[in-house]
């Protein structure tokens, strides 16, 4: 099955209805939350990405780099970064995968972290300014 359609047939497993953007970018709607998914030619490698979830400004800029940095170490799968900007903090769940069960698998959890990031960054950065 080539790559790109088993991606397509594992989101559909899962209740995702992908779909191509005018760019060929394949996005869905999740939680009301757009995400957006690429997967790099041959390897079998998926990155499912959920932009700009946290606008930052020059008052919450440090403790945004902290906040990032601490769920990125912390959370596995899960990686919490500032936009090149560095006026807003995405998030991404990146995985390799070996077959159709472990890509819809891999899937299942990344949609999960992704659904709860934005409340996990708040939680978070609201403890370290403590």
């Amino acid at each position: 099955m080539e790559q790109n359609q088993m991606l397509k047939d594992a989101l559909q497993a899962v209740g995702v209805n992908a779909q191509y953007d005018e760019d060929g970018d394949l996005y869905f709607l999740y939680q009301m939350k757009y995400i957006y998914v690429t997967q790099d030619g041959n390897d079998q490698f998926v990155s499912l990405s959920f932009p700009n979830f946290m606008e930052v400004n020059e008052d919450n800029l440090t403790p945004a780099f902290i906040t990032c940095n601490k769920i990125t170490r912390e959370v596995k799968l899960l990686k919490v970064f500032m936009n090149s900007n560095l006026n807003g903090v995405s998030a991404a769940c990146e995985f390799f995968y070996s077959d159709f069960e472990s890509m819809k698998n891999s899937i299942q959890k990344s949609l999960l972290l992704i659904g709860v990031v934005r409340t996990l960054f708040k939680k978070t950065a609201k403890k370290l300014s403590r």
